[in-house]
C-alpha cells in the first residue's frame, strides 16, 4: 500500500502540473539562451563598408578620370606653370573654369542649332559643315556627362575640396550644362518622341528646353514621351538631375553649414 501512494504521489495531478511547469521553464530558459545572443548581435553597433560595389566604383572611377579632358587641362597647367604650387594650383584653377565657361557656350549653341523634324540628323544631302558641327556637339556633350557625374563620385569619394562658393558656382554651371546635354538629346530623338497634354509636339528649341528644364527640376513636364527614346532620355534626365542635387547640393549645404559654425 505505501508503494501504490508513493506511485500515487508520483503521478498525482498536482505534482504532474508541477511537473509540466518545470519543464516548460526549461523550455523558455533554452530557447532565451540561444535568442539572446542574436538579440544582442542586432540591436548592437554595427559599422558597414562596402566589399563590392564601392571597390567596383573606385576602379570605375580610376580607368575614366585619366581620359577626361578635365584631367589633362589640370596637368598641362601644372606641367607648364613655373613656381611653387600654389601658383600652379592657381593656373590650372583658372583652365578649368575657361573650359567649363567654353564647352557651356558650345552646348549652348548646339542646342539652338540642332532642332530638326527628323530628330536623328544624320540625314543625306546634309552639309558636310553640319555634320561635322554634330559630331563636335555630339563628343562635347558626352564628356561633359562623364565629367559631370565623375565629379560627383569624387565628392562622394572625398577626392576634391572645394570652398563653398566655388562649389555653389560649379554647380549652377552643372545644372546648365546638364539641361543643354539632355535638350540635345531630347532633339536627336525628335518631335515625334514626345507629346504635350493637349496632343501638340516640340517645334522648337525653346520647347525641347523648356521640357528637358521641368523634367530636371521638379520631375515632371507638360510634354510625356511617346517613344522608347524618348523615355530613355527623361530617365536619364531625372537619374542625373537626382545625383546633382542630392551630392553636389548636399555638399554645397554642407560646406555653408561649417562656414556659419566657424562664425
Amino acid at each position: 500500500m505505501m508503494a501504490a501512494r508513493r506511485f500515487d504521489y508520483l503521478i498525482g495531478p498536482a505534482n504532474f502540473a508541477k511537473r509540466r511547469q518545470q519543464s516548460k521553464e526549461a523550455a523558455v530558459t533554452s530557447h532565451r539562451g540561444s535568442v539572446l545572443p542574436y538579440l544582442e548581435f542586432v540591436r548592437g553597433e554595427r559599422h558597414f563598408e562596402s566589399r563590392l560595389l564601392g571597390p567596383a566604383v573606385r576602379w570605375m572611377y580610376a580607368r575614366v578620370l585619366p581620359g577626361v579632358p578635365s584631367s589633362w587641362i589640370r596637368y598641362l597647367a601644372t606641367l607648364w606653370t613655373s613656381g611653387d604650387d600654389d601658383r600652379k594650383a592657381r593656373a590650372a584653377d583658372r583652365c578649368l573654369e575657361v573650359y567649363m565657361v567654353l564647352t557651356t557656350v558650345i552646348l549652348g549653341v548646339g542646342v539652338m542649332t540642332q532642332v530638326h523634324p527628323d530628330g536623328m540628323q544624320f540625314t543625306p544631302g546634309r552639309p558636310s559643315g553640319a555634320t561635322v558641327w554634330l559630331v563636335a556637339v555630339i563628343v562635347v556633350g558626352f564628356l561633359r556627362l562623364v565629367e559631370i557625374l565623375s565629379q560627383a563620385v569624387e565628392v562622394i569619394l572625398e577626392r576634391i575640396f572645394v570652398g563653398a562658393m566655388s562649389a555653389l558656382t560649379t554647380l549652377a554651371f552643372y545644372v546648365l550644362q546638364s539641361v543643354a546635354i539632355f535638350t540635345i538629346c531630347a532633339e536627336f530623338v525628335g518631335p515625334n518622341g514626345f507629346i504635350s497634354s493637349d496632343n501638340t509636339k516640340p517645334k522648337c528649341w525653346t520647347d525641347f528646353l523648356y521640357m528637358t528644364w521641368i523634367n530636371m527640376t521638379t520631375l515632371g513636364s507638360s510634354y510625356t514621351a511617346s517613344s522608347a527614346l524618348g523615355r530613355l532620355v527623361v530617365a536619364a534626365s531625372t537619374s542625373t538631375a537626382i545625383l546633382l542635387f542630392s551630392v553636389l547640393l548636399g555638399y554645397v549645404v554642407g560646406k555653408l553649414g561649417k562656414k556659419q559654425e566657424a562664425k
